[in-house]
C-alpha cells in the first residue's frame, strides 16, 4: 500500500505541473502527464476518453459601493451571466432554504436585490436566489490572507446535452474576499447600502478527457470496481491537497492492485472537469451504461490531506456504507462519522450513484481547507500522514471489492441535489 514518502514524491510531479485548471494548456499537459504515467505503471488499455463540455474563461470581475464607486477586491463567480447591475444588497447568510424564508416571513423581498452570502458551496445557493428575482449574487469568501476561493454558481446534475440549459444562471455574479465582506456587513449595519457588480467571462466549448486505465480482472473480468481522482484544479494555484492527493493516491494504488491479480476488472480514471460540475466522471457514466450493472462500486480520491486533523468521514450510499466502514476500521482508519452519499452532489462519486453504482468518499472533513480553491493550496498545506492513512484505507476497500469471490450491495441511491449540506 502507499507510503507517506512514496505519495510526497509523487505529489511534488503533480504540483509541479502548475495550475490545471479546465480548458487551459496546463490541463491538457497534466492529460498527457497521467496518460504517460498510466503506460510507465503498467497498467492496460490505457486511452484518452474525450467529451465536451462548457469552460469558463473570467475576463473582468467588480464590485463598487455606490455612489461612491470604491471598488472592493474579488473575483469572477463561474457561471454566472456577462453584465452589469445595481440594486441594493440584501444579506441572507448561508443562503438556506429556513434563512431565507425567515427573511420572506419578515417581508423581504430578493427581487430585483443584490443578494449577498456566506455559502460554503455556492452551487446549492445561488440558484435559489436567482430562481427568487435577484439581480446579481455576491458570495463571500472565506480564505485568509487576502486571498480569495473560486466557485462556481451552478454545479451537478448537468443538462444531458447542447446548448448546456441552466448551466449559466442569467444573473451576474462575484465572489468578495473576506475582510471586503466583512467591512460591507458593518456597512449594511448602519445604513441601506447599493452595489454595482460588473461580472464579465466568456462560457464557450471546449474538449477535455478522462484518462483511463485496467488491471484485468483474472475469474470475473466482466465484474468492475472504478477508482478515480480529478486532475484539474481550480482556476488559481497548483491543486496540491485538491485534488494532487488524490491523483498521488491514484498512481501509487496501481501497483498495489497490479500485485494482487484481483478477480474483478480494477478501472482506473483521473477524470477531468470535475471543478466546474463533475463534467468527466459524468461523461464517462453516460459512455459507459453498459458496465454498470456489473460494476460492484466505486471509489473516489478527492482532497485526502488536508491541513487540519479533520473527522474521518465516510461518504457512501446506503448499499456500500457499512461495508465501507468495515473495511476501514480493519485497517485502523476508524471512521467518526459518515454522510449520506445522495444527500448533494459535492464530487465525483454522484454519477456513479446515478447510475446505481455504490460510491464512496473516504474524507477528513470538517474543518474544510483554510485555502480551499485559492493559490493557497500548496504543498507546505498537505498533510503526507493524513494522506497515507486515507490512500491506504481506500486501497484495501478497492482491495476488497476487487477480490471477494462474491459481492452483493444492491444499488445506490440517486442524488438528491439541493438537500442542505451537513456541517456547512
Amino acid at each position: 500500500m502507499p507510503t507517506a514518502s512514496a505519495l510526497g514524491a509523487t505529489l511534488e510531479g503533480i504540483v509541479g505541473l502548475g495550475n490545471r485548471f479546465a480548458g487551459t494548456v496546463g490541463e491538457r499537459r497534466a492529460r498527457e502527464y497521467l496518460a504517460d504515467a498510466f503506460q510507465r505503471r503498467g497498467l492496460e488499455r490505457v486511452r484518452v476518453e474525450p467529451f465536451t463540455f462548457l469552460a469558463y474563461e473570467p475576463q473582468r470581475a467588480r464590485c463598487e459601493l455606490l455612489p461612491t464607486g470604491v471598488s472592493m477586491p474579488c473575483c469572477g463567480l463561474q457561471y454566472t451571466a456577462s453584465a452589469a447591475v445595481e440594486g441594493e444588497v440584501v444579506y441572507v447568510g448561508k443562503g438556506t432554504e429556513d434563512e431565507i424564508a425567515a427573511l420572506e416571513a419578515r417581508g423581504v423581498e430578493l427581487r430585483d436585490k443584490v443578494v449577498m452570502a456566506h455559502a460554503v458551496h455556492p452551487w446549492l445557493v445561488m440558484p435559489r436566489l436567482a430562481a427568487r428575482g435577484a439581480c446579481a449574487v455576491v458570495n463571500v469568501s472565506e480564505a485568509p490572507d487576502g486571498l480569495i476561493g473560486h466557485f462556481p454558481a451552478s454545479y451537478y446534475p448537468l443538462p444531458h446535452e447542447r446548448p448546456w440549459p441552466g448551466v449559466v444562471l442569467d444573473i451576474p455574479g462575484v465572489t468578495l474576499e473576506a475582510e471586503a465582506g466583512r467591512r460591507l456587513l458593518s456597512l449594511m449595519s448602519a445604513s441601506r447600502v447599493r452595489l454595482r457588480v460588473d461580472h464579465r467571462a466568456r462560457h464557450v466549448e471546449r474538449e477535455s478527457g478522462n484518462v483511463v486505465g485496467e488491471v484485468a480482472g483474472t475469474s470475473l473480468p466482466e465484474e468492475r470496481v472504478v477508482i478515480g481522482a480529478h486532475y484539474d484544479t481550480q482556476a488559481e494555484g497548483p491543486g496540491a491537497a485538491d485534488n494532487g492527493t488524490g491523483l498521488a493516491a491514484l498512481l501509487e494504488l496501481v501497483a498495489s492492485i497490479r500485485t494482487l491479480r484481483p478477480r474483478r476488472t480494477v478501472v482506473f480514471a483521473a477524470w477531468g472537469v470535475e471543478e466546474l460540475g463533475i463534467w468527466g466522471s459524468y461523461a464517462y457514466v453516460r459512455s459507459h451504461m453498459a458496465e454498470h450493472a456489473k460494476t460492484v462500486g466505486m471509489i473516489n480520491l478527492d482532497a485526502l490531506g488536508l491541513p487540519s486533523p479533520g473527522t474521518r468521514l465516510v461518504v457512501a450510499d446506503g448499499s456500500i456504507a457499512d461495508f465501507a466502514v468495515e473495511s476501514a476500521t480493519r485497517v485502523g482508519w476508524v471512521p467518526e462519522g459518515g454522510i449520506d452519499a445522495s444527500v448533494n452532489a459535492w464530487s465525483d462519486h454522484n454519477p456513479f450513484l446515478d447510475a446505481g453504482v455504490p460510491a464512496v468518499w473516504y474524507w477528513r472533513y470538517p474543518p474544510q481547507h483554510p485555502y480551499y480553491h485559492t493559490a493557497g493550496d500548496v504543498m507546505r498545506y498537505v498533510d503526507l500522514r493524513r494522506v497515507e492513512d486515507v490512500a491506504q484505507a481506500s486501497g484495501y476497500l478497492a482491495a476488497r471489492l476487487a477480490s471477494l469471490p462474491e459481492v452483493t450491495l444492491g444499488r445506490a441511491v440517486r442524488t438528491r441535489v439541493h438537500a442542505q449540506l451537513p456541517f456547512s
